[in-house]
């Protein structure tokens, strides 16, 4: 029970963390200046920490796969189920990784979350 409710708040962290520095990095703000103060600030977080240096990178090489955080998600929002408590922040985050895998991130590190996020972002300006 304890991986599951750790692994569903991972996933969301990880998420909020992506939306977040993409919109970040749109306003204008360079991302390792951004990355920087994150990591010393309120948002940091140990995905945070760890996974996005390889993102700033390009680098999406899995250390936890894309389908991995998804199913994590599913097992978490079914236990919700099982016990009848509601889980619409973890629905709506598992929503979100499906659509990562379906932009064509399966296979990928979570962290790819970013690079779907500024893909977006770049279509905007465009």
């Amino acid at each position: 029970m304890v991986k599951i409710v750790n692994n569903m708040m991972s996933m969301g962290n990880v998420l909020v963390a992506a939306e977040s520095f993409a919109l970040g990095t749109a306003a204008g703000v360079d991302a390792q200046i951004l990355y920087d103060v994150i990591a010393n600030s309120g948002g940091r977080s140990h995905h945070f920490t760890k996974r996005f240096p390889n993102a700033l990178k390009g680098n999406f090489a899995p250390g936890f796969k894309m389908e991995l955080g998804e199913k994590d998600l599913a097992l978490g929002i079914e236990l919700g189920r099982t016990l009848h408590q509601p889980t619409p922040a973890a629905s709506a985050v598992r929503e979100m990784f499906s659509v990562a895998m379906a932009e064509g991130y399966r296979g990928q590190d979570i962290v790819a979350l970013l690079d779907m996020y500024n893909k977006w972002a770049e279509k905007v300006k465009a």
